[in-house]
């Protein structure tokens, strides 16, 4: 049996000695596959999130008489709300456009650097107010140019990467708050039924 010797060179795993420009082409599209399904399941599990908590909400609202005649109802009841409004408030804030980030963090991060038309034209939402003329001919250029191509992917891949990054912990802390919130009312009618 062959065992590895650790001090011999280890060969490349995926080192590729010829490229035809198509795992650039597979690659970029299979990571804007993952950014749209990425957005796709923080949209989802933000509306899953502000359903539930709007609907406990409005519930202890609506039944708070019935729920404070309970042992511990009042706690029950405000630790419910406290937690789903600070919940329902992460997913919301999971979900939103974000617009002001992306143009606020493009400008920092890149158009200081890229100022040209051509450089930033497929930045989502990122091209400055321009002519159709004046698009068209930056347009062109872009297309003469795959350094141009890739590097304003590499620069919206970059702002979608720190997005997806911020609304996975906006919806880590809705969900922690939700099942807290939940299991502080359940252990409390639980000590006070006891």
């Amino acid at each position: 049996m062959n065992v590895p010797n650790e001090n011999e060179p280890k060969e490349e795993l995926y080192q590729i000695k010829k490229d035809s420009g198509k795992m650039l082409h597979t690659y970029l599209r299979n990571q804007n596959r993952s950014y749209n399904n990425s957005f796709n399941m923080i949209d989802r599990k933000a509306a899953i999130m502000i359903r539930m908590n709007t609907t406990i909400i409005s519930a202890v609202i609506i039944l708070f008489r019935h729920i404070a005649m309970i042992t511990y109802g009042r706690f029950i009841g405000i630790s419910l709300v406290i937690t789903s409004i600070f919940s329902l408030a992460f997913a919301m804030e999971a979900s939103r456009p974000m617009v002001l980030d992306y143009l606020l963090g493009f400008r920092r991060n890149a158009k200081s650097r890229f100022s040209k038309l051509e450089q930033d034209i497929f930045a989502v939402g990122m091209t400055p107010d321009a002519e159709l003329s004046e698009y068209e001919k930056a347009f062109d250029r872009l297309i003469k140019k795959k350094e141009f191509q890739i590097g304003a992917q590499v620069r919206t891949m970059y702002l979608f990467e720190k997005k997806i990054k911020k609304s996975f912990i906006m919806m880590e802390l809705s969900y922690t708050l939700f099942i807290a919130g939940f299991i502080t009312a359940a252990a409390a009618f639980v000590i006070g039924n006891f």
